[in-house]
Order: C-alpha cells, then structure tokens, then sequence
C-alpha cells in the first residue's frame, strides 16, 4: 500500500514541477510580438506576419510586396516593416520583433520604431522557443504563400493567353498584369 503512496506522490511531484514549466514558459511568452518571414523568387515576395499577443497566434496575413529591382529580400522586408508601422497611424508596435533573416539597417529600424512606440524596440533574429517555432510557421506559410501566389499569377497569364488564341490576337510577350 505504501508502494502506491510513493507511485501517487511521485506522479504529483511531476505534475506540479509541469506546471512550474509551464508557468515559467508562459510568463516568458506572456508580452507581445510580431514574426515577419519572407520568401522571394525573381521579382516576386511574400512577406508573412504573425501577431503573437498573450502567447498565442492573434493574427495571420500574407502581403505580396513588388520587387521590380531585384533587391535583397533583407531589404525588400526591412522597407516593408517601416512601411507597416510608420505608414498606419495607431498600428500597436510590440516590444519584440521576429525576423527569418538579419537586417541590413535593423538598428536604425529599431531606433525609428523605438520612438514612435515610446517604448524599446527589438528586432531579433536568433531566437529560441517558443519564438523559433513561431518562425518556422511564419516562414513555412510564407513559402506556402508565395508558391500559390506564383501558381495564381501564372495560371491568369495562361488565361490570357487561351483568349488572346481564340480571338486570333496576337501574344505580346509584355503583357503584364497589374
């Protein structure tokens, strides 16, 4: 009977320190942050934004930015970071920010959105979990997005091209979609 004492303390002495864990992780993860990933083919880019409140996923989009001069992905995601809390007056900036690549200008970013939020700014890119897990989802559905993105853009020009043969009208090889 003993035996089963120690077995049943035993098991409560692990779930207790469990959920000093978890407590502990969660605490950790407790503030806010966003995780920006990007993926770019040619002149094409998907830039996915994860909104990390309270520890968990709170949002989840996918821009398309144009990158007609072939920058640097770092650059194309550094330009459309400034543009995504500068350019919108009263987007919450988080204390932390995720990115899947370092940035060439992070610390004059981080400067600048320092100071719109009135409050310390970081911009991250080796991070540890639970951040790298949400890193991995970001840029996973980053490379999702840019894949069916491509896939959508080349099926419209395949369209385009079926009419252009049915009304007997000639290919330009400058069509472009805007």
């Amino acid at each position: 009977a003993s035996a089963t004492e120690y077995e049943k303390a035993a098991f409560y002495r692990d779930q207790i320190q469990l959920l000093h864990q978890l407590d502990k992780d969660q605490q950790t993860v407790n503030g806010h942050c966003d995780v920006f990933a990007i993926e770019s083919r040619d002149s094409h880019a998907a830039i996915q934004v994860l909104a990390i409140r309270q520890g968990k996923v709170s949002g989840n989009h996918s821009y398309f930015p144009l990158n007609p001069q072939l920058e640097e992905p770092s650059q194309v995601l550094e330009s459309f970071m400034g543009q995504f809390y500068l350019n919108q007056i009263g987007r919450e900036i988080p204390p932390r920010l995720i990115v899947n690549m370092p940035l060439n200008e992070q610390q004059w970013l981080s400067e600048a959105l320092s100071l719109t939020a009135k409050q310390k700014i970081k911009i991250l890119h080796r991070v540890q979990e639970p951040y790298l897990s949400w890193l991995k989802l970001a840029t996973d559905n980053a490379r999702l997005a840019l894949k069916s993105h491509l896939a959508s853009s080349q099926m419209i020009l395949q369209r385009y091209q079926a009419l252009a043969e049915t009304l007997h009208l000639p290919m330009k090889a400058t069509w472009r979609l805007e």
